[in-house]
């Protein structure tokens, strides 16, 4: 289903400086969460933020029992978000904002033919269904950058 998506320029400086870009044009921050491709996994790995004028670095993706955040906000690696480099390759989502639909009827089918010897029936459910944004368009405050509750970044070179 369509989404829609509030494309952040590249800055093109740093993966750290677009992230804070899509961070800040998020319309519900505290209920987002971060999408990558999991081949994103290594760049992500490498990228530290340098914390006072000492030069200590911290990492952006940050790891506690297995789960990763970055900002203080989930991340999770799915192979549906497009790979780095790429479109929306990042995509920063409040999921309270998507809604999910059923397309059509749903169908139940259930059959003996394969099983019958043993007295087994098998049951099969199909259903259809599609997903979209709640809203038509990203909100433009009365001062500042739009805000979206998807929030992707554009390709870069």
């Amino acid at each position: 289903g369509g989404v829609l998506t509030d494309a952040v320029e590249a800055r093109g400086t740093s993966c750290e400086d677009d992230l804070k870009c899509i961070f800040a044009r998020q319309l519900n921050p505290e209920k987002a969460v971060w999408l990558f491709n999991p081949s994103s996994i290594p760049e992500l790995m490498e990228i530290t933020v340098a914390i006072g004028t000492g030069g200590a670095h911290v990492r952006l993706l940050n790891e506690n029992s297995g789960r990763f955040t970055i900002f203080g906000r989930p991340v999770y690696f799915t192979p549906h978000v497009n790979t780095l480099g790429d479109e929306d390759d990042c995509l920063f989502v409040d999921f309270n904002f998507y809604a999910l639909g059923l397309r059509k009827d749903l169908v139940l089918d259930q059959t003996d033919a394969h099983r019958w010897a043993q007295r087994e029936r098998s049951y099969r459910i199909l259903i259809r269904f599609d997903g979209l944004c709640t809203l038509d368009s990203a909100i433009t405050p009365e001062r500042g950058d739009t805000l979206s509750p998807v929030v992707g970044i554009e390709e870069r070179a």
